[in-house]
């Protein structure tokens, strides 16, 4: 694959992002549940947005990314090629649809708006006296659902079967997520304000209460994994480890997961160069889950971090000199971690362990289709992306 792309007015539009090369696949063999591992980096300061389907014909990831750095190009990551498709003047909330259309919602201040790539804009309507930011995007079969903030109440926008848009005020939200059940309900997964903050699932106006409380500062998302027609588990990222609660109330801890913990000198400022620091740290970083009919596929990038560095005087005046950090040693790893958890006897069962590209403030999205899936990780690395057999994950001992 490669970076290719559509020339907008006055001719090809600027790449700022384009496909790693060399990416080395998670796994081989017949055992293997992975393929197709892909990364795309992206010349930003800023995580870039990004959004993940599976495709109908291929049964391959669909990955649409807007960079957020400035400038705003939108690609498509389709059959292995990286292509770029528009040149936005705006933030658009971008998804692709099971057929590989291209979906984007923005809110150019009052008006919210749809639009295909290559096509057409919608305008959806004005919600008066609010300036509207879009957020999400989620497409799932014909569903296609869009998320915006507002001061009165976030937007919550949903094409129906018949190919017609409503927007709702779903209430205010703190650090949602958005996904879609197999029939293309919305699933609006939040936290409100009670006494800590409460992570609740909102679908189709119904909204359930997890158990899973969070005190001070408000740090994670919650991971709504779809089913049938609601959802049919939540997932979050706690300091003791990765939780699971179940729409029949059960609620689990992952074993052997745990929070990542910085343990790095080189944050320390009180140096006098020449000497050496380390960044440090072990832990996980994100989970998500994918909906094993009768089971529950639970994925988490587990991450360890080890550099080190030699800082050296540079740059000297009047009033000393700056330090230059020199990388001297790295050692760093990050892991893809399968596990299977039978919520009748609430047993786990670890599956595997993939090596990957040692991440960071990762987030971690998976999308499934019948026996196919994919997952998709965003981090300070870029975008990657792989597809998954669910077949040969049921096949695992």
């Amino acid at each position: 694959g490669g970076t290719g792309g559509a020339a907008g007015a006055g001719g090809s539009l600027p790449l700022t992002c384009d496909l790693a090369p060399d990416v080395a696949p998670l796994c081989t063999g017949a055992t293997c549940p992975f393929s197709s591992h892909l990364r795309v980096s992206c010349e930003t300061e800023v995580m870039p947005r990004a959004s993940l389907t599976i495709s109908d014909a291929t049964k391959q990831p669909l990955v649409a990314i807007q960079n957020q750095d400035g400038a705003y190009p939108l690609y498509s990551l389709d059959d292995q090629a990286l292509k770029l498709v528009a040149e936005p003047k705006s933030p658009v909330a971008p998804t692709h649809d099971a057929a590989g259309a291209l979906h984007g919602f923005d809110a150019n201040g009052l008006e919210i708006s749809h639009h295909t790539y290559p096509g057409g804009t919608t305008p959806l309507g004005k919600v008066d006296g609010e300036f509207l930011s879009s957020r999400l995007a989620v497409a799932r079969g014909a569903g296609l659902a869009g998320l915006f903030t507002a001061s009165t109440g976030w937007r919550l926008v949903v094409r129906d079967s018949a190919g017609a848009f409503a927007i709702e005020n779903v209430g205010l939200l703190e650090n949602p997520s958005l996904g879609m059940s197999d029939d293309g309900q919305p699933l609006l997964g939040f936290f409100e304000a009670q006494g800590g903050w409460k992570a609740k699932i909102r679908v189709a106006g119904k909204v359930d209460a997890l158990p899973f409380q969070i005190g001070g500062l408000l740090m994670t998302t919650l991971g709504v994994v779809p089913g049938p027609d609601s959802w049919a588990a939540a997932l979050i990222s706690l300091d003791d480890g990765v939780h699971v609660a179940l729409p029949s109330g059960s609620s689990y801890l992952v074993p052997d997961s745990k929070a990542f913990v910085d343990t790095s000198t080189c944050s320390q400022f009180n140096f006098t160069c020449p000497v050496s620091c380390d960044d440090s740290g072990q832990g996980d970083f994100a989970a998500t889950g994918i909906s094993l009919g009768a089971e529950l596929l639970i994925v988490r990038i587990t991450t360890v971090i080890k550099r080190s560095y030699t800082l050296e005087s540079k740059n000297c005046f009047e009033h000393g000199c700056t330090c230059e950090k020199t990388l001297t040693d790295d050692s760093s790893k990050s892991e893809l971690v399968l596990t299977r958890l039978d919520p009748t006897t609430g047993s786990f069962t670890e599956l595997g362990r993939y090596p990957t590209t040692a991440v960071t403030h990762a987030t971690l999205f998976a999308a499934n289709d019948g026996d196919s899936a994919a997952l998709m990780w965003t981090s300070s690395a870029g975008v990657e992306a792989a597809a998954l057999s669910l077949a040969t994950v049921a096949n695992l001992p």
